[in-house]
């Protein structure tokens, strides 16, 4: 997959997320997928491990959407460790 791509998935998923289509957003993902939250969530215990796999990533969602009200969801720049496999 080119680097065009994995952005164009990256942007998908993240667009899912901030439109509330949670089901899309993981449909994006692969089986092994490796979410981590930025460091600047030291206080919050939950975020302070990565979350792997597709069921893990619904479960660290859920908790982000029933806890926190977003007034803005993008990514960070920093670069990814290993490229984002589409479906």
């Amino acid at each position: 997959m080119s680097e065009q791509e994995n952005l164009q998935t990256v942007q998908r998923a993240y667009r899912a997320f901030a439109e509330g289509d949670i089901a899309a957003m993981l449909k994006s993902l692969t089986d092994d997928v490796e979410w981590n939250f930025h460091p600047t969530y030291v206080g919050i215990p939950w975020a302070q491990h990565p979350w792997r796999g597709r069921d893990r990533v619904e479960q660290a969602t859920k908790m982000l959407t029933e806890l926190l009200d977003f007034e803005v969801f993008q990514p960070a720049h920093r670069p990814c460790r290993r490229p984002v496999r589409a479906k």
